[in-house]
């Protein structure tokens, strides 16, 4: 179903950011070289990575001989969230895609996301989130019709629409409203990113920063 959609040809090309920290070169690696293979060069404006302070400084060295690849390193641990803005601040694309750095992107990730965006640039998208077996490398769908939420302790939780949500669903393709999403992964316009106060700067660590 999803391959019989049509998406606008003048989509914006957007920045990537990837933060890490003492991530396995390997395995950043995979994340970037899953974007560079699957991604219409023509959307991809720059990969942006954020080296928060890892204890081998040879990482971003080595990851800028990539394509489209840019690296900038922390002198100090700045944490997901100032490292994130960091790279916001220098992104160059009217959009801003954040990724996180151990993950892969599937065939056709990008332009959904960013046609959700085009349509209306107050919109924060989020891709659905496959699974990668840890023991095999099996790739796992998840379930479609999910949405993000959350518990009384603030722990983000994936929920089952109702049956009502359900019903009124004409196309399973569509994309679902939701009122928070995981804070891996998304895609969202950079003027408004930038409008809301992007994220708070006292966050030290992960986690939280989606609400």
């Amino acid at each position: 179903r999803c391959t019989l959609l049509v998406y606008c040809t003048d989509l914006p090309p957007t920045s990537i950011i990837i933060t890490f920290h003492n991530e396995a070169r390997s395995t950043l690696l995979r994340t970037i070289r899953s974007v560079l293979n699957r991604t219409p060069m023509n959307l991809i404006q720059e990969i942006i990575l954020v080296d928060d302070f890892s204890n081998d400084p040879e990482d971003c060295l080595q990851l800028v001989k990539l394509p489209k690849v840019k690296c900038i390193r922390n002198s100090e641990r700045q944490g997901l969230v100032r490292s994130r803005i960091r790279g916001a601040n220098v992104a160059k694309g009217t959009t801003l895609t954040f990724l996180d750095s151990h993950c892969e992107v599937n065939r056709d990730w990008l332009q959904p996301l960013l046609h959700r965006v085009k349509e209306d640039y107050t919109r924060v998208v989020c891709p659905v989130i496959d699974i990668i077996s840890l023991d095999n490398f099996n790739y796992v769908e998840s379930a479609t019709e999910l949405r993000g939420g959350f518990d009384w302790s603030l722990h983000f939780q994936w929920e089952q629409l109702t049956p009502e949500q359900k019903a009124q669903r004409l196309d399973p393709a569509e994309p679902i409203r939701t009122p928070i999403i995981a804070g891996g992964l998304f895609v969202m316009d950079k003027s408004w990113f930038d409008y809301l106060g992007k994220y708070d700067t006292d966050m030290d660590i992960w986690g939280g920063e989606n609400f």
